[in-house]
């Protein structure tokens, strides 16, 4: 069983698809499992997925009709087997290092329910610019949910996206954590899920690279 179950959601995205997955390929820790859930895309990008599910074992191919985001994570969700899961989106990519320190915040504390990761906007002129959410370690480290949760309403804005938090499976799976189908802002009603069951806290200096502009 891998440690990290990285679940990307393809849709449409040959243009992006192999800069993310090559993004997570060339990481130095390599205890994870890499499920690409192909949610009915009408482009080459399940060629693709295949393509790569075909020379590495633990890269897995998912096709699937059409169902939107919150679907094909669920699906990625229902197949994955490690401890802990990472959603990435298949328009996005990792830094060089991020899987080694998420790992090392998992040394830290190996009964974590949520790790909070950084986030960077990725535009055209290959500019970026860290969010900034303003995370304090301190603040989130052992605290109680409550303390947490005050720390996160003190943000400059909610941390709302699915892609930056690691999230512990069996949490996901004891509470049925799934995303609601047809839901604007999906994330954010997620999130809020996540927050009022999860019991233990870190946060992991980690480059998550998305928003293509």
């Amino acid at each position: 069983m891998p440690k990290i179950s990285i679940i990307v959601p393809v849709y449409n995205v040959e243009k992006y698809l192999e800069v993310c997955i090559k993004s997570i390929l060339i990481q130095k820790f390599k205890d994870y499992e890499i499920i690409l859930v192909n949610d009915g895309s009408k482009d080459n990008s399940g060629s693709l997925c295949d393509m790569y599910s075909k020379k590495y074992q633990f890269i897995h191919t998912i096709h699937k009709e059409n169902g939107g985001l919150s679907d094909a994570r669920n699906i990625g969700i229902k197949n994955a087997k490690g401890d802990y899961v990472l959603f990435v989106d298949s328009d996005d990519y990792i830094g060089v290092e991020s899987l080694m320190k998420i790992n090392q915040t998992l040394d830290e504390q190996p009964d974590v329910d949520v790790v909070f990761l950084d986030a960077i906007k990725v535009f055209k002129d290959g500019k970026t610019i860290p969010l900034g959410d303003g995370y304090k370690k301190e603040l989130i480290y052992y605290k109680t949910q409550r303390e947490v949760i005050n720390h996160l309403t003190e943000l400059p804005k909610f941390p709302g996206s699915a892609c930056t938090k690691l999230i512990k499976r069996s949490l996901i799976n004891k509470y049925k954590l799934y995303f609601k189908k047809g839901l604007l802002s999906e994330d954010i009603d997620w999130t809020i899920r996540l927050l009022l069951v999860a019991k233990k806290f870190n946060y992991c200096k980690f480059d998550y690279y998305y928003y293509r502009q």
